[in-house]
């Protein structure tokens, strides 16, 4: 994909904050954006375009894909709609920064917007990696390639889109000291040529430390955990602390693919955070066991064995949604400039308020999004289990 600046830009006077500096922070955050943007799908820009509040929510409706029987007869049930909520999101960087320290600095200004915008990124992936990993309806475990291998031949059997992964340097790191290596992928460099792996398995990987892994403690390799169904909500609960990220395996159900068929997979629960019991909304259809899971009954699960692991979070192109926003509306004093930078739908939105008696200026940069998971069941997640360092405490 090729690089795009377009940029609008209002700014006052002085330009203190200038056209330049606004899309050099909106590039840096895009060239590590690619979770948040390569393969994902805006669902809501017309919505959003009419109207837009930070924390409005907006409601994604997964259809069901109906049953079907053999013969003349048919055999309709009721429509079980998956809904997803996604709310809209503002992070802000912001500093201080007198009169003299401006002038000064102002031949800094492209060391200082990436640095700025390295903040930013790593603020918002550091919530929505985790967010979309503890979405993930299957889970694959193991050494080397094995799980890449799994989690993309799984996804390749249920979607026909392209696929892409993010793997923890970590993991990379690992399968290299085994002389495993991915694929270079040809052609022209994109915008997000940065951290990209190569090819594996049908899957693009890319480098994300973001994607973290978990520790399986001996204390929790040897606790029980259950999972029991009440009312279209399944609640795992351990003997001892589980970490986030775990992926519970309930053995005797099966992950359904898009279309809501069970599938040959286990179907995983995976810890959004650390405790002892966590619980998830389900359809009948997310486990793939209408007749075998009844309300109420407790099922042993499984999670991997004791030792350290690094993750990877592979998912269908159109799993993720990716809305950029309208700029929030500042009702501002006179002494004050404004700038957009508009990289490849990454806008940022930057204000500069002077305080006159001080000769303070107040900087501070907006990052305005829609984004997440729109179909779990196109995405899993992937732990490597670390054979070089194994020591896990505990």
């Amino acid at each position: 994909m090729p690089i795009s600046t377009n940029t609008n830009i209002t700014q006052g006077n002085n330009q203190f904050i200038t056209n330049r500096l606004a899309t050099l922070v909106a590039l840096s955050i895009a060239q590590d954006a690619s979770f948040l943007k390569s393969g994902s799908v805006d669902y809501f820009g017309d919505q959003i375009k009419s109207i837009m509040r930070p924390g409005e929510t907006y409601e994604f409706i997964i259809p069901d894909a109906g049953n079907v029987v053999q013969g003349l007869v048919a055999s309709p049930r009721d429509i079980e709609e998956k809904k997803i909520d996604l709310s809209i999101d503002n992070w802000v960087n912001s500093y201080n920064i007198s009169a003299l320290q401006a002038v000064v600095d102002a031949n800094k200004e492209e060391d200082w917007a990436k640095r700025y915008a390295v903040k930013v990124i790593n603020a918002v992936l550091d919530k929505y990696i985790p967010a979309a990993v503890a979405k993930s309806t299957t889970a694959f475990v193991g050494t080397g390639f094995l799980p890449l291998a799994q989690g993309g031949a799984y996804l390749s059997s249920i979607v026909s889109e392209d696929l892409k992964g993010w793997i923890n340097p970590q993991a990379q790191a690992i399968l290299a000291s085994n002389g495993q290596q991915f694929i270079p992928k040809g052609g022209p460099e994109d915008l997000y040529g940065k951290g990209k792996l190569g090819l594996f398995h049908g899957v693009e990987y890319f480098a994300e430390r973001h994607v973290k892994g978990v520790n399986v403690s001996a204390a929790l390799a040897g606790a029980t955990i259950t999972a029991q169904l009440n009312s279209h909500k399944v609640t795992i609960t351990s003997t001892v602390e589980m970490p986030e990220g775990l992926p519970v395996i309930a053995k005797v159900l099966k992950a359904c693919d898009t279309i809501v068929d069970p599938t040959e997979v286990d179907r995983a629960f995976v810890i959004p955070e650390a405790g002892t019991s966590a619980t998830f909304d389900v359809i009948d259809d997310d486990i793939g066991a209408r007749d075998t899971f009844a309300t109420g009954e407790s099922l042993v699960c499984q999670i991997p064995e004791e030792g350290q692991y690094f993750g990877a979070y592979l998912r269908a192109d159109g799993a993720y949604n990716f809305s950029d926003c309208n700029m929030l509306d500042f009702k501002l004093a006179s002494a004050f400039e404004s700038a957009v930078g508009d990289v490849d739908g990454i806008r940022l939105q930057m204000n500069a308020f002077t305080d006159g008696k001080t000769a303070q200026n107040l900087v501070r940069a907006d990052f305005t999004f829609l984004g997440g998971v729109v179909e779990p069941r196109a995405t899993t997640y992937c732990l490597i289990k670390n054979l070089v360092n194994n020591i896990v405490n505990g």
